[in-house]
């Protein structure tokens, strides 16, 4: 049986994540998360701009390549092993085995930009927040989890972040079934895609 595949796309700190946890501990099926956060390449590869930080905010910081060919492996209905998210982190990098299930969640700023993702799309799900609600989120997530002082989020949000958000994610804002605004979600919304779900998880069979 064909997944169903489920997109979610949005801007650096729009909510992406919580809301995927949210429906998938409501959907009542067994699901899997694709995250594409997971495949940063190691920092020393990254680029860096003219003010010499590092630019985690455009898909060459990503290994597409593996990327690539562990999503369709997890299509097939294979497991894969992916590494756990440390942000490029240098403590020895740890594996997670997914295993394939009924419905697949991609979480990412970048799902509707690669096509090998896109192109598997059952449900795209486009998220957003107003910019100073995802600034102090990002600001709040950055300080805690990577160490950042305030004037460097600020400058990676406002500057890498920003650019990558016009030219990676917010032209892709038409293609999407649903639009929320994590700010004033509500569970009609909810509802809504949890019942879409169970529609294309009926016509995969």
């Amino acid at each position: 049986m064909k997944p169903v595949v489920v997109g979610i796309c949005g801007g650096s700190a729009s909510g992406k994540t919580h809301a995927i946890r949210r429906w998938k501990a409501a959907l009542g099926l067994p699901s899997v998360v694709f995250e594409l956060d997971r495949y940063y390449k190691p920092r020393s590869e990254q680029q860096t701009d003219a003010l010499g930080y590092k630019n985690f905010d455009l898909p060459e910081a990503l290994d597409l390549e593996k990327m690539e060919k562990d999503w369709h492996q997890l299509l097939q209905g294979q497991s894969i092993q992916q590494p756990l998210y440390t942000y490029n982190h240098k403590e020895e990098v740890r594996m997670e085995t997914l295993f394939p299930q009924p419905v697949i969640w991609v979480d990412g700023i970048f799902t509707f930009h690669l096509d090998f993702i896109d192109d598997a799309l059952d449900l795209r799900i486009w998220l957003d927040a107003p910019f100073e609600q995802k600034k102090e989120r990002r600001l709040q997530r950055d300080t805690a989890e990577r160490g950042y002082t305030a004037m460097e989020i600020l400058y990676r949000f406002t500057v890498h972040a920003e650019e990558s958000y016009i030219q990676y994610v917010l032209p892709y804002k038409g293609y999407a079934d649903f639009h929320l605004d994590t700010e004033n979600s509500n569970e009609l919304e909810d509802t809504a895609i949890l019942d879409r779900i169970y529609l294309l998880q009926g016509l995969n069979k």
